[in-house]
């Protein structure tokens, strides 16, 4: 994308309106903080730049009652007070020395952008911080002036600190706005499901659940019961919805599928709007008639199979969905005694800050960048504002520190609003003054008035914030004896603050989330390719699962899985090897034989086995490109597991199941590292396409798009499959092979993701052959496992158990689906 095209797009953004507002009781308590912190100094008799610092400190404070933080919102307010005065003493300290401000406020500055490795709001409180040391610094005030002035913001910020305490609103607000979004997402989820059976799922709202989900000491003897335990369930619904509705892994009839989710839909919707509210549950009568079939496990009053509802492997996964969903509205219901996820208190998070601030003091550090390059542009803003004879020149770095943020979309488009927002602004401000001529208590009315109206647009848009803002501040500083020109003087300053501002994004120490692209999706596939073995790894057989027919399965499948010879002795040891299971149960397993033979071909299947060559790594562009044909039997696999899925429909009702499943912790942390990936990936991806460079070492933007739809489905797969671990402790539901394959599939991820790296083309994912020879080892022994089970009279338990693996082998070809289109995406390059 060209410069002048990326200054417009993210000009547009910047400039956006948007039609929402802050909540009118906490802006009318935000108001009262203020105006008490305007008003009471002057009472007092104090000089009225006691009042403007007061007024500074409960603004300060008042606007984190906004702030995206699941902490209580006196503790921020606390602290963005505590940061206030901190800044007002330094700034009083220094303000009569030119060569102690400019190092100060270096230091001052650098810490402020390193504040953005905590998070947004950290980054953001701090760098309102520095309006009270510049400022400050700034003026010409004796010593006992600024000292008291720096007493009057921490006592502003203490006046609402104390109102949130003892004025709350909506309490929980965040945590509960937080965990119905999740709900809310799953219940979009399943509507999705109905019409794209492979929709993707948005893993923000889970995130961000989870976030919400952590609790302090305090919070925890405080929070409601109903709000602990619901991330937890509806994240075992997750799964369960993507392999209800996989058409290629379940074996249900699509109208009950698709009926069962528009109903789970509805539940969960339900469930979300009283998250949100605080009340009760209301679900749609329709909606519990149709989970109603499920509650006796799919059969009717007489035994029969109850009309309209899902079979086979999808009917163990729809009674599994139902009693999460009742699990889930009990929980909003009753509550839930729990102590949840533990969040430091904000003592706590001194050291880890500390810490977090020496990890990204590296050159490669996007933060560490960002605070070296708005140091050097606020200080050297600064000594030209103290060298040059012009008025209020301290707004230039001033504006540079409230516009620069760690990226380059951020700043531009910030940038441009701040500046269409001032002159806005200032020219407002600037007509009320020459209008009115106000007195020094109709101001302090003005100023409380723009002070409530900025907490009213704070969600209006950056560009509407600062208009409202920028006519607070003209207002404060002709209450603090700046003058009426000093509206004029601040809209020039902050013009050429905010170009200066602009061109150091671009030009010193820039951080380009184009060339971040390449490492973040190294990492997102690596962190796949974890999540995915470690699913797969957990269907792995006991430990204490040897000899006889089990061991001889689990080694031969061991060895196909991971492309080599099935050893003799391994064969030999189970009661029915490959071999023998397809010559002996022709008869009695048809539909899996022919699966078996049709999936073969010259090379591959259950007989002599071809060692698979490990996928090289080259940059040579002769190399052949890999094809995107898939394997010729996947129609007869598929074939194969309808046949089982028929064989396990008797004995597979009625598992509804909710309990901890085998692997949960190791799966369960390789699914969060992967979600962080995958929302780095992609929020970098999607700011990179506003970027006007190109870097010639990551991936380019049309191969951008087909690696990340390759991870997505990756990812999607074994979220199905996590659907069906097995219970801890139980043989039941395990596919020998299991631990060769993921291995395999994790060592391909990880060359893959040094690919992805360092620019380089992957000739070939390098799992389809051991995929096949699994698989053809997998239902070979299947089929002498049924016949066998057929002649002691236990088909249906080995049917259920037979149809498990067939999904999960499966399950895993669709992976390696994902993986050659990660491949082929890499060639885009």
């Amino acid at each position: 994308m060209g410069w002048l095209r990326a200054f417009l797009r993210t000009a547009r953004e910047g400039l956006t309106v948007q039609r929402r507002w802050g909540n009118p009781a906490i802006a009318v308590r935000g108001t009262v903080g203020a105006a008490i912190a305007l008003i009471l100094p002057g009472l007092l008799g104090w000089d009225p730049v006691a009042s403007s610092a007061g007024v500074a400190g409960a603004f300060a404070a008042g606007m984190t009652a906004f702030h995206p933080s699941f902490r209580a919102r006196p503790v921020l307010a606390s602290v963005a007070a505590v940061g206030m005065a901190a800044a007002t003493l330094a700034g009083a300290l220094s303000a009569d020395h030119w060569w102690l401000l400019v190092p100060v406020t270096a230091v001052w500055t650098l810490a402020c952008g390193l504040a953005w490795a905590m998070g947004p709001t950290a980054g953001i409180v701090a760098a309102s911080t520095l309006t009270a040391l510049l400022a400050l610094g700034t003026l010409e005030l004796t010593l006992g002036q600024r000292l008291l002035a720096g007493a009057a913001a921490l006592g502003g910020g203490a006046v609402q600190a104390l109102l949130m305490v003892l004025w709350p609103m909506r309490h929980w607000e965040a945590q509960r706005t937080a965990l119905g979004a999740a709900v809310d997402s799953m219940a979009r989820y399943a509507e999705d499901l109905r019409t794209d059976p492979v929709a993707p799922l948005d893993p923000l709202p889970l995130m961000e659940a989870r976030a919400a989900s952590e609790v302090t000491s305090w919070q925890a003897r405080y929070r409601p019961p109903e709000l602990h335990g619901v991330r937890g369930t509806v994240e075992r619904i997750r799964p369960v919805l993507a392999a209800l509705a996989d058409p290629r892994v379940g074996a249900g009839r699509r109208r009950q599928v698709d009926e069962l989710l528009a109903a789970s839909a509805e539940v969960l919707a339900a469930v979300a709007g009283a998250v949100r509210a605080g009340g009760a549950v209301r679900v749609p009568s329709s909606a519990r008639e149709v989970l109603a079939r499920y509650t006796a496990g799919g059969r009717d009053p007489a035994g029969g199979s109850a009309p309209g509802v899902v079979e086979g492997v999808a009917a163990r996964a729809a009674t599994r969905l139902v009693a999460l969903l009742g699990e889930l509205e009990d929980i909003v219901t009753v509550g839930r005694a729990g102590t949840g996820l533990h969040r430091p208190g904000v003592l706590s998070t001194v050291p880890e800050a500390w810490r977090t601030a020496r990890e990204h003091a590296a050159s490669s550090s996007p933060v560490w960048r960002h605070a070296v390059r708005v140091t050097a542009v606020v200080v050297a803003l600064l000594v030209a504002a103290l060298a040059l004879p012009w008025p209020h020149g301290v707004w230039m770095p001033l504006t540079a520190a409230l516009v620069m943020r760690p990226n380059f979309v951020q700043t531009w488009g910030r940038g441009v609003a701040r500046v269409v927002g001032t002159v806005v602004g200032a020219g407002v401000g600037s007509a009320i003054l020459a209008w009115s001529d106000p007195g020094r208590w109709a101001t302090t009315g003005w100023v409380a008035g723009f002070a409530a109206l900025s907490f009213v647009a704070v969600r209006a848009g950056y560009v509407v914030l600062s208009a409202t803002v920028t006519v607070y501040v003209v207002l404060l500083l002709h209450l603090s004896g700046a003058g009426a020109g000093a509206g004029l003087d601040r809209v020039s300053a902050t013009v050429l603050g905010g170009a200066v501002a602009l061109w150091a994004s671009a030009a010193l120490f820039p951080v380009w989330d184009t060339a971040r692209l390449a490492d973040r999706l190294a990492e997102w596939a690596r962190a796949s390719g974890r999540y995915a073995a470690a699913v797969i790894e957990a269907f792995e057989p006991l430990p204490d699962e040897s000899g006889g027919a089990a061991g001889g399965h689990r080694a031969t499948a061991a060895a196909g899985a991971a492309g080599a010879r099935p050893a003799a002795g391994a064969t030999a040891a189970g009661a029915t090897g490959a071999t023998a299971a397809t010559t002996a149960t022709a008869a009695t397993a048809p539909g899996v034989t022919a699966a078996a033979a049709a999936s073969r071909d010259g090379t591959g299947g259950a007989g002599p086995a071809r060692v698979a060559e490990h996928a090289g790594v080259t940059d040579r562009p002769g190399t052949p490109r890999p094809s995107a044909a898939r394997a010729a039997g996947a129609s007869a696999a598929r074939a194969a597991g309808a046949a089982a899925a028929r064989a396990a429909a008797a004995g597979g009702r009625g598992r509804g199941w909710v309990g901890p499943r085998v692997g949960a912790r190791p799966v369960r942390e390789a699914l969060l590292e992967e979600r962080r990936a995958r929302a780095t990936a992609e929020a970098i991806a999607e700011r990179a396409v506003l970027e006007p460079v190109w870097d010639s070492r990551g991936v380019p933007t049309e191969a951008v798009t087909e690696v990340r739809e390759g991870l997505v489905n990756l990812g999607r797969m074994a979220t199905v499959l996590e659907a069906h671990l097995p219970r801890a402790g139980s043989p039941a539901g395990r596919v020998p092979g299991s631990a060769a394959f993921a291995a395999r599939l994790r060592e391909r991820m990880e060359g893959i993701a040094e690919a992805l790296r360092g620019g380089a083309q992957v000739a070939d994912a390098g799992l389809r052959e051991p995929w096949e020879r699994w698989r053809d080892v997998v239902l070979a022994s299947d089929e002498a496992a049924v016949r066998a089970a057929g002649t002691a009279g236990t088909a249906g338990t080995a049917g259920v158990d037979a149809a498990t693996r067939w999904v999960v082998v499966q399950g895993a070809g669709l992976m390696v689906d994902g993986v050659e289109d990660i491949v082929e995406g890499m060639w885009e390059s």
